[in-house]
């Protein structure tokens, strides 16, 4: 729909509790900012051990650049450019949506977030997603096993090269530090 009508979105799980100050400052804010950004997560980023680097602080939001993606995909600010990349890579799906999302240097959307963040998730509804057992885990082969593993250094090698690259072309962007 994005795409097609060549206009934003905001894109919404329906468990988003939804801090309106704040979103509508973004939504504001956003049409004013410099750089041109195809996705901005609008929630907390829950992956351990990632690091956001500053890219423009807006005047009551900073958006960052984070170097892992949200792992959820609570609600988002999408642009034309960012859908039609994100639409470019999905002719097949192997991953959650999110999974998908969150792998900026396959899709070539860049993991943008808010500090701080206009929505966080409400715990009313209970996950709807199905998880792998252990029992079926441990049933996998040995080439299952060395599969899954290989797909994920190569993902690991593939995210830091990307970031390293980023990093060498923003070297004067601050990391943010809580």
């Amino acid at each position: 729909m994005c795409a097609a009508r060549g206009e934003p979105v905001v894109v919404l799980e329906d468990d988003a509790r939804i801090d309106m100050e704040r979103f509508n400052q973004f939504l504001q804010q956003i049409q004013e900012a410099r750089g041109s950004y195809e996705c901005v997560r609008l929630f907390k980023n829950k992956s351990k051990r990632q690091r956001a680097y500053v890219v423009e602080t807006l005047r009551d939001v900073r958006i960052c650049k984070f170097t892992k993606g949200h792992m959820s995909t609570t609600g988002y600010f999408l642009t034309p450019s960012g859908a039609r990349k994100l639409l470019l890579h999905a002719e097949e799906w192997l991953l959650p949506v999110d999974m998908y999302m969150d792998q900026f240097w396959r899709n070539g959307v860049e993991c943008f977030g808010l500090i701080p963040p206009c929505l966080t998730n409400g715990d009313e509804f209970e996950s709807m997603i199905g998880y792998v057992s252990k029992a079926s885990k441990a049933n996998r082969n040995s080439w299952q096993r060395l599969r899954r593993e290989l797909y994920a250094l190569i993902n690991n090698l593939l995210k830091i090269h990307h970031n390293i690259c980023f990093r060498l072309a923003n070297r004067r962007l601050p990391e943010f530090k809580e």
